[in-house]
């Protein structure tokens, strides 16, 4: 028997693989997706590979001496049909290689099913539903819903909603009925400090045991057990976030909520995007997708505007709850007014909720004591010894430290400039951390919790946090962006963005959506119950129109000026978006390969593709030149993703491969060595 394999570390091109023997002992456990150990390499080093086709034995194969396997991992495929499909369409779609897409979809420590470990349950039985109240505006738009499900030929739908509109009881509801007649349920959310209360709800109104739960945040033991629930259809419902895509599981229905947020795409290989994902399998299962947003993606919207996606809205707040009242303050005028960051306005309502026995969230989207470390003497800004970025001063176990938010290098606080060698080190910008301590000083009564990623390193902390602060044991919740959206605590009745506008001027052609978006989910997070809310937005760009919109929380607006503004510069969703990046220890080589693809891009394109509609643009180094000791380069292309488009990346990989005189342009070949070359498809952040 000879089979084909998809080896581990073999290479950075897409759709290469390689042909072993399989000894006569192995051949009856050999099967598509099998994992199996072979020897890689004139050293012949024992690598992990998954079996990618079993060829027929009339087969002729022109390779003399072919290595054997050494051994198999599973006595049996762990892989279904519809998972091995999945990986290979990630495979091509997303431009990885085989070995990438079947390992993020059966992850190394998935073992053979353990009867004593795993107790066979049936869990469909312990389904206990608890009825879901909509309001008569909910209901009206529940029976679209339903209609859409039972009897559109469209098979993707988007839910858009105001915050505070009730969302998640419409779908919930939806997601009864579905189940009620035996169907099966996936719900995504974009990060786990949603989890707590997701599942809570899918616990109240399911059962305790009607769901498998699929994210990072899980152990190795505990997320094997819940794949192998989800495996052996002993569920009906899975909750997750954007790695639950990847599961073993058929679903009749897919519900993605905050469909907008970027952490729905990966950005390590494979660089998949969940919703893409979930839209190929509603249509290999005939399957319906809802996504859910109160600030959708520009993308999804200007689908749904068009028609190509069903649009469903919700305009009104659930009950009596009304939008909250929103102030924008500039606080170029009166910044760090009694020695804070906070503004007089913001202190004095602060101070006024808590009087009035209610609650305040902060938003900072910075963590850490202070951004910014800077030699008063030499202007040189303290960074990171293996990235090109700022070191970030933090207080850890009452120890003043600088951390780098990358790589994790560490090193003390030190005021000696590295540069100069004089004490003149100053520090700037705020974090969570250094205003959780500005609001214990000058808050009277204040009782802060702090959300950020020191504070919840476990889903554990998530679910403790949330819940002392749903049971009134703080009166203020400080964090950055995981307290802006989806959080629905009844007696917060004041939101205060500290800089608002800090994320305005990213790299990313995202940067203004993104803004909008987390300032309208913050805003959205006052009053959600019958008491009136208050919002206020300090900025440093107080005249700035995408702050003033999402004040207003006027989406449709942003929406027709950003459309516009993509249509011209020929952005997603009217292109889609190709980056080739170069990633080396040596910045020669890593610039010298990323110049020598940039020309064999033209070439390719001129000598066999000048038909296809392109924008290549010239290379440029990464936002971050070098992360983690590995420079970075970078090539855009702005294309239309499709089987040609791919054929025209393959044909351009093997002329550079062979080192092809493409316009009299030649790379040494040492050049090349220890390059990782990679494609992201329509990426979400920057490079």
């Amino acid at each position: 028997m000879k089979i084909q394999v998809a080896v581990e570390k073999s290479g950075f091109e897409f759709e290469k693989i390689f042909t072993y023997k399989v000894p006569k002992e192995f051949e009856e456990y050999i099967n598509l997706g099998t994992r199996v150990l072979v020897p890689f390499g004139k050293k012949n080093s024992i690598r992990i590979g998954f079996v990618l086709r079993i060829l027929n034995k009339n087969t002729d194969f022109l390779v003399e001496n072919l290595k054997e396997i050494n051994s198999i991992i599973d006595e049996n495929s762990l892989l279904d049909n519809n998972s091995f499909d999945l990986a290979v369409w990630i495979s091509k779609y997303y431009l990885c290689t085989y070995y990438e897409a079947f390992s993020a979809i059966l992850p190394k420590y998935i073992k053979k099913y353990d009867t004593k470990k795993n107790k066979i349950e049936n869990f469909n039985s312990k389904i206990q539903i608890s009825k879901i109240i909509l309001s008569e505006y909910q209901n009206s738009i529940y029976e679209k819903i339903l209609d859409w499900y039972f009897d559109s030929d469209i098979f993707c739908s988007l839910l858009y909603g105001i915050t505070g509109s009730g969302k998640t009881s419409l779908f919930l509801k939806l997601a009864q009925k579905l189940i009620s007649e035996k169907k099966n349920i996936m719900i995504l959310v974009p990060e786990i400090s949603l989890m707590p209360q997701i599942l809570s709800n899918i616990k109240k109104y399911f059962g305790e045991n009607s769901f498998a739960c699929l994210h990072s945040g899980l152990t190795k033991k505990k997320r094997e057990s819940e794949w192998w629930k989800i495996k052996k259809k002993l569920v009906n419902i899975v909750i997750g976030t954007r790695s639950a895509i990847l599961a073993p599981f058929v679903p009749d229905l897919i519900i993605i909520d905050e469909e907008q947020e970027s952490t729905y795409k990966s950005d390590k290989a494979p660089r998949f995007n969940a919703i893409e994902v979930a839209k190929f399998l509603c249509k290999k299962y005939n399957s319906k997708l809802l996504l859910s947003s109160a600030t959708p993606s520009v993308k999804n919207f200007y689908y749904a505007k068009s028609g190509k996606i069903k649009l469903f809205e919700l305009k009104e707040r659930y009950g009596s709850a009304v939008l909250p009242e929103v102030f924008v303050i500039n606080i170029n005028k009166n910044f760090y007014n009694n020695n804070s960051i906070l503004s007089l306005e913001l202190l004095n309502s602060i101070s006024k909720s808590i009087l009035n026995n209610k609650q305040v969230i902060l938003l900072l989207d910075r963590r850490g004591m202070h951004t910014i470390a800077r030699c008063s003497a030499c202007g040189v800004n303290i960074t990171c010894k293996n990235c090109s970025t700022n070191l970030n001063h933090h207080v850890i176990n009452n120890q003043d430290i600088f951390v780098c938010h990358y790589c994790g290098f560490t090193k003390k606080f030190s005021k000696i400039c590295p540069n100069c060698e004089k004490p003149e080190v100053i520090l700037f910008g705020i974090g969570t951390q250094s205003l959780e301590k500005e609001i214990n000083r000058i808050i009277q009564g204040a009782k802060c919790i702090r959300v950020d990623a020191d504070t919840t390193k476990t889903k554990s902390m998530y679910e403790k946090i949330f819940k002392n602060f749903k049971d009134g044991k703080y009166n203020i919740m400080l964090g950055t962006r995981m307290v802006a959206k989806g959080l629905n605590f009844d007696n917060v009745n004041l939101v205060g963005i500290i800089c608002a506008d800090q994320a305005l001027f990213g790299e990313s052609y995202k940067a203004c959506e993104k803004t909008f978006s987390l300032i309208s989910q913050a805003v959205g997070r006052s009053g959600r119950r019958d008491s009136s809310g208050k919002a206020l937005i300090q900025t440093f760009s107080f005249d700035n129109e995408i702050i003033e919109l999402a004040a207003k929380q006027d989406y449709d607006l942003f929406f027709e000026k950003e459309i516009e503004i993509r249509k011209i510069l020929l952005y997603p969703p009217f292109a889609d978006i190709c980056t080739i990046g170069f990633v080396s220890e040596k910045e020669k080589n890593a610039w010298n390969s990323c110049l020598f693809f940039f020309e064999a891009l033209k070439f390719t394109a001129k000598s066999e593709f000048y038909d296809m509609p392109l924008k290549i643009l010239s290379p440029t180094p990464a936002f971050y030149l070098k992360i983690a000791n590995k420079f970075r380069f970078k090539i855009i292309i702005k294309c239309k993703i499709n089987k040609k488009f791919r054929d025209f990346l393959r044909k351009t990989l093997i002329n550079y491969e062979n080192n092809n005189k493409l316009n009299n342009t030649q790379t040494l070949k040492k050049y090349k060595n220890n390059v990782h070359i990679f494609f992201d498809i329509n990426s979400e952040g920057t490079f």
